[in-house]
């Protein structure tokens, strides 16, 4: 089964790698003006191999971590201007897999762990947001074109595409032109991509509706998930027990802040549950197939000012007993 994420990776690692398994963050950092704003991004683990994104000298870099000897090394800077998108590591091909975003264009590369050589895999003539990978498709999400706002603020409306290495064909797969599409996960065995979708009848973004979707690539068919929550933000399939497992609102009636906690949706029968119950900003969940736990980041001094305080959880799926870690997501620029 292949598993992505979504956007940008902005994180600081500090001495040794102290994650062991997939895991996706959410941090806070200053932006110009000096407010405090969040990026999505993914660190992806395979085995003993860590890959994620850092800045230095205002550039992204892309870097591997060996989780087992503590060692890393810088594997690519990006361009000025650029961004490095979605990186995914694979030991068995010893190389990692990423977007590199321009503002003309977005291209697929991989890059080997020890002879540093880069190879291109496809190129798109617009913004890519992220990808997962089967056999020799790629599925995407891309901007189809641009929509201003009424104060000029410009931004694509998008839908989700797969590109053949064999025959370097491109196909639309869904024309739903949604203001966003998230989350973009495969299932191997049942042909299905699952994804959240956000997208207004009267293409008013202030009256658009987010939903939890299935598209099977047998019959291409699309379908909403039905989860009792009318905001998702962040899934990951967990293919063992066939379900997905989303950031949802658990304090929907409260009027005043919203706490955030995990649920899962069966997809056999629809019913959701909730699987943690800290009571603040829980955020993120990325499952691991092999050791039944879903890791996720944990704010418990949501909803105050401190949005640099997220920390590393790990929820064992069988007990729902929750466990901190040893890792916490820092503001980028401070120690």
């Amino acid at each position: 089964m292949g598993k992505k994420k979504t956007v940008i990776l902005v994180i600081l690692l500090s001495g040794t790698v102290l994650v062991s398994l997939l895991i996706f963050s959410k941090m806070y950092m200053a932006n110009e003006s000096g407010e405090n704003t969040y990026q999505h991004g993914t660190l992806s683990i395979d085995k003993e191999f860590l890959v994620y994104v850092d800045h230095e000298e205002g550039l992204q870099t892309l870097n591997l971590a060996n989780e087992l000897t503590g060692e890393t090394q810088r594997l690519i800077s990006a361009k000025e201007g650029d961004q490095i998108l979605d990186p995914t590591v694979n030991s068995a091909s010893r190389n990692v897999t990423y977007l590199a975003n321009s503002p003309e264009k977005t291209s697929l590369y991989s890059i080997d762990f020890d002879s540093h050589k880069i190879e291109k895999h496809m190129t798109v003539d617009a913004p890519v947001r992220e990808f997962v990978e089967s056999n020799e498709k790629i599925f995407y999400v891309k901007g189809n074109y641009q929509h201003s706002d009424d104060e000029g603020n410009p931004f694509h409306f998008y839908d989700i595409y797969s590109y053949d290495s064999n025959t370097e064909e491109h196909q639309q797969l869904t024309k739903k032109d949604a203001f966003y599409i998230s989350s973009l996960v495969f299932d191997d065995q049942s042909q299905k991509l699952y994804f959240i979708m956000n997208q207004s009848k009267s293409g008013d973004p202030f009256e658009a509706e987010q939903g939890l979707y299935e598209l099977s690539l047998k019959d291409h068919s699309l379908n909403r998930i039905a989860t009792g929550h009318q905001d998702i933000f962040e899934v990951d399939l967990n293919s063992a027990q066939n379900e997905i497992i989303f950031s949802g609102i658990s304090n929907p009636d409260s009027g005043s802040s919203y706490k955030y906690e995990l649920f899962s949706v069966n997809l056999d029968t629809y019913k959701t549950k909730r699987l943690t119950f800290l009571e603040a900003f829980v955020t993120d969940p990325v499952y691991s197939e092999s050791a039944n736990q879903v890791y996720f980041a944990y704010n418990k001094k949501f909803p105050g000012r401190d949005y640099t305080n997220f920390d590393l959880y790990k929820l064992d799926r069988d007990t729902l007993e929750t466990e901190k870690l040893s890792y916490q997501f820092r503001e980028l620029g401070k120690e």
